[in-house]
């Protein structure tokens, strides 16, 4: 690969390489420098850390103390996650910052907001329609809003956490993006959840996400394996919901997760909230760990992030 450049791969990106060669490429050029010697200082100080937890877990064997071993792990393993985290940050966020905007004016009628809270699409409203799992903690980065094919959007970038994963860390319970898609006329609540069979049917009504809401059936047993749907107007969902919307629900999640088959979805009122699990950092546009020489595939990456909501539209209008 060629350091500083860009090739055309797909027709979502034809005429960007020559935006990346006036725009792009002069600034990574400028960071490269800055770049590489903040990373080399980050790797003078994580070998001084494992250097002291070394010391100090050879201290404790001298003197059968036997607890500072696990004093000195538990020291490099927090020293090790700060220096991840905050090393290379500034560099990181400079990148997105940057580059963001030039993505969105590129693809055209979108916006990029680096820094969203979960309020951009109301995150907390997305657990009460029960689409995405409660947490204790969570990060909430990359929003982007825009419009396509007449039909406003809105996506959020969000990460999170609850309880342990049995090594003292927070358990990831969703990593991926929100969506809140505008819909033409106003809906009826209308949510989709994971069928969890009957040995939890007794607990099903029990469920915030399902309280004061009717079971819709919904005449597609594949869609029916995968999810359990529920509305406060039965009459209203059969008339504004086409049958086929569960199927198209099921292609997204083919198309966008792959193996993964539920992709949490609640129509109510004017907006359509979708919850879509990703096995990569969406928008991910830093790049602290190696030359800036090579972003090109960071490129590539977030330009294919930026244009799925526009895929997920399609696939609603055009079934």
């Amino acid at each position: 690969m060629t350091e500083y450049t860009f090739t055309e791969r797909t027709p979502d990106e034809a005429g960007f390489s020559a935006i990346f060669d006036a725009k792009i490429a002069p600034f990574l050029k400028g960071m490269e420098g800055e770049r590489a010697e903040k990373y080399a200082r980050s790797r003078l100080h994580f070998k001084m850390l494992i250097g002291a937890a070394v010391v100090i877990a050879a201290l404790a064997i001298y003197l059968e103390l036997y607890v500072g071993i696990v004093v000195a792990f538990g020291i490099a393993a927090l020293g090790t996650n700060a220096l991840k985290h905050f090393s290379g940050r500034g560099i990181n966020e400079r990148l997105a910052g940057f580059i963001g905007p030039i993505l969105c004016d590129f693809i055209g009628d979108a916006e990029h907001i680096r820094k969203a809270d979960k309020r951009f699409v109301d995150i907390d409203h997305a657990i009460k329609l029960g689409i995405v799992p409660s947490y204790s903690s969570g990060t909430f980065e990359d929003g982007i809003k825009g419009t396509w094919r007449g039909v406003e959007y809105r996506v959020l970038d969000a990460k999170l956490q609850k309880g342990d994963n049995g090594h003292g860390e927070p358990s990831t319970v969703f990593q991926g993006i929100v969506f809140d898609i505008a819909t033409p006329v106003p809906m009826p609540r209308i949510v989709f959840l994971r069928e969890r069979g009957k040995l939890t049917g007794l607990t099903e009504t029990m469920s915030s996400a399902r309280r004061n809401l009717q079971r819709l059936p919904i005449p597609d047993a594949e869609v029916e394996a995968v999810y359990a749907v529920y509305t406060d107007d039965i009459g209203a969902a059969q008339e504004k919901m086409t049958p086929e919307f569960g199927r198209t629900l099921l292609t997204i999640s083919n198309e966008q997760q792959g193996e993964q088959r539920y992709l949490g979805a609640a129509f109510d009122g004017n907006r359509l909230f979708l919850a879509l699990e990703l096995k990569h950092d969406f928008l991910s546009l830093g790049s602290f760990d190696s030359s800036l020489g090579n972003f090109e595939n960071n490129i590539h990456q977030a330009i294919a992030d930026l244009m799925v909501p526009r895929r997920i539209i399609d696939r609603l209008i055009d079934g």
